[in-house]
């Protein structure tokens, strides 16, 4: 077979291949049939409930304290033991573990004769992760001052509170609970009425949701919290102004980031200047009416904590409780003030102090704060006060004590400490004023006492003496005892003549600081006099004023076998007085004013001019860098 043959025969066959290909029928198959369409569906809250008490200290200022208020609730919402109970309305998950869920009802609260007014509802709470925040519908009565009725605002769905939440919520499931702590926003001190400051706790909260699958789309939700991308859709709600600065670092895009930048560092010079200005106007009237002799306001006070302190309202005087206890006592004798006697007369007699196997105190110091929160109150924005202290010193958080005067029995497991000083609060122009002083730690087994000497305005701004007093009980966590050495902490509650003494700024019970110490020991007991009446300063007396108290006390004490190392009643009046800076944050800038004629003599200026002036030149120095900004573009 010739090759040409073979190649004819392939040259045939390709050709009907492709004849076959292009002229037989079209086949025309079918297109598949589409998948069934699936139905669209989204999970939804069925039922919940979020149960958030507010503020304890809050709840039980307004309703056992000085407010004398009541608290109600209405529009689906109820109280059950410390917690306000929101039934779920609406929600709109977004995803696994973020959305927003609506919850209906409302709390009022209200005291001090209609001048304080709050009322919160149709609270909000939008999640993303272990993130959250709380909204709410409110309405506050602007506190204006003692006495006072101030005018009413509102506001809706403004943020309250930020939540750290203990776990991130899987909405996936069918049960799911939230829960976590919360802390006050700046908005949140604006419908406090700033009684409370923004970082401050609020109660922990806590949501149960049922959830299930719903059809249709999802809601969309009007508040989102930032994604992890740093989504800045909800910038409007938060507050933020959106402005966003170029990252370019060359060509044209980089001259026109340098005038943007600098248009908005412009833009907040001047929106900051027109704050700081309205703030100088508003502390110059105040100083301003701080001068003027006026009688002082009838009661007002303003939310503790618990952390949080009620106290008096703000009063335009300077009159103020006596500096020392034994400085006017004589003029307050004839009041009906509570003021605590030594029992029996034997205060100095069958103590710690006359035990022949206690030791004495060579040196010993003490840690306490009092009370955290109404340290937090004296400076803050509403009393505007600060304290002072003389033999006392302050490490921040807490005020240190020193001593070298007292009685520790080992095998009783008992003693007396006396750390010696004073420390003195005032705020609202001097109606707050309480001093204490000659600190006392008596313990006895694994309880106590906390003795001092106590002198404290009432509500009126009337100076009372309370004399010698237990302001406090004392539990010991911890409580190591030697022939050599002594320490201890323990919880401290107060008393119910403490809570006479803090001007009923808080109820008998409440916690106050815990209380460190430690005492070095050797040789027979040294006590002062008066010191380590066990329970001998326990109890008010209605018969006796702090003066005839004192005199009771020394009568008893000068008989006393005991060497005098001086009293429990001396004030070291001699030693240098600190005072606290007026603001929490301390250190405030202040310029000598040398007019002749004080605040506002005509050779001198006063402090709004000051401040005034402050901002001008910062403006300046502010301008002065952007017009060599934009002259460099140029």
């Amino acid at each position: 077979m010739s090759i040409r043959y073979v190649c004819t025969l392939a040259a045939s066959a390709s050709m009907l291949g492709f004849a076959a290909t292009a002229f037989s029928p079209l086949l025309i198959t079918p297109p598949p049939a589409p998948a069934q369409e699936q139905t669209a569906s989204h999970r939804t809250v069925s039922t919940g409930t979020m149960d958030w008490g507010v503020r304890e200290s809050f709840r039980k200022y307004i309703e056992t304290g000085v407010a004398k208020g009541s608290i109600s609730t209405d529009e689906g919402a109820t109280r059950s033991g410390t917690a306000f109970q929101f039934p779920a309305e609406s929600s709109a998950i977004t995803g696994p573990s973020s959305g927003q869920f609506n919850f209906t009802g409302s709390v009022h609260f209200s005291g001090h004769d209609g001048s304080l007014e709050l009322t919160l509802s149709n609270p909000i709470l939008v999640v993303n992760g272990t993130n959250a925040e709380l909204r709410v519908d409110y309405s506050t009565r602007k506190y204006v001052g003692a006495g006072a009725v101030g005018p009413v605002e509102e506001g809706q769905k403004e943020v309250l509170a930020t939540i750290t939440l203990d776990a991130a919520p899987d909405f996936t499931a069918s049960q799911v609970t939230i829960s976590g702590h919360t802390s006050l926003t700046a908005s949140g001190e604006t419908i406090f009425a700033g009684f409370y400051e923004a970082g401050e706790p609020l109660d922990p909260i806590s949501i149960d949701l049922s959830l299930t699958e719903a059809s249709g789309a999802g809601p969309v939700p009007d508040f989102t919290l930032g994604s992890p991308s740093g989504d800045n859709s909800n910038a409007a709600a938060q507050g933020h102004s959106g402005a966003t600065r170029s990252k370019a670092t060359s060509g044209p895009a980089f001259w026109l980031r340098q005038v943007n930048d600098t248009l908005i560092e412009v833009n907040g010079l001047f929106t900051n200047a027109d704050k700081v200005l309205r703030s100088a106007t508003s502390l110059h009237e105040r100083a301003t009416s701080s001068q003027q002799s006026a009688r002082p306001n009838r009661s007002s006070t303003a939310p503790g904590t618990t952390a949080s302190a009620a106290n008096t309202a703000p009063a335009r005087n300077q009159a103020s409780a006596p500096t020392s206890p034994s400085s006017n006592a004589s003029a307050h004798s004839n009041r009906d003030a509570s003021a605590t006697a030594p029992s029996g007369g034997n205060a100095s007699s069958n103590t710690v102090c006359d035990a022949g196997t206690s030791h004495g105190v060579t040196s010993a110091e003490a840690q306490w704060g009092i009370r955290q929160s109404f340290r937090t109150y004296i400076r803050g924005n509403i009393a505007k006060g600060k304290w002072e202290l003389q033999g006392v010193g302050d490490s921040g958080n807490t005020f240190t004590f020193n001593g070298n005067s007292g009685a520790v029995d080992s095998a009783t497991r008992s003693g007396s400490i006396l750390y010696p000083g004073s420390i003195r609060f005032t705020g609202h122009g001097g109606v707050l004023d309480t001093r204490f002083s000659n600190m006392e730690i008596q313990f006895s087994g694994n309880t106590g006492q906390l003795i001092l000497n106590a002198t404290s305005n009432t509500m009126e701004g009337d100076p009372r003496d309370y004399g010698r007093i237990a302001i406090a009980d004392l539990t010991f966590t911890n409580l190591d005892v030697s022939d050599s050495a002594v320490t201890g902490t323990a919880e401290a509650t107060l008393t119910s003549t403490g809570s006479e003494a803090f001007g009923q700024f808080y109820p008998p019970g409440d916690p106050l600081d815990t209380i460190h110490f430690t005492a070095q020991l050797g040789g027979s007991a040294n006590c002062a006099e008066g010191q380590g009446s066990i329970g001998g300063a326990s109890s008010p007396s209605n018969n006796a004023a702090g003066a005839d108290a004192r005199a009771k006390l020394r009568k008893s004490t000068t008989s006393s076998s005991t060497p005098s190392r001086g009293s429990v009643l001396d004030e070291h009046l001699g030693d240098a007085t600190v005072s606290s800076s007026d603001q929490p944050e301390g250190g405030k800038f202040q310029i000598k004013n040398t007019a002749p004629n004080s605040r506002t003599g005509a050779d001198g200026w006063d402090d709004a001019t000051v401040a005034t002036l402050l901002v001008l030149i910062a403006s300046l120095l502010g301008a002065g860098g952007a017009l060599i900004r934009f002259a460099v573009i140029g």
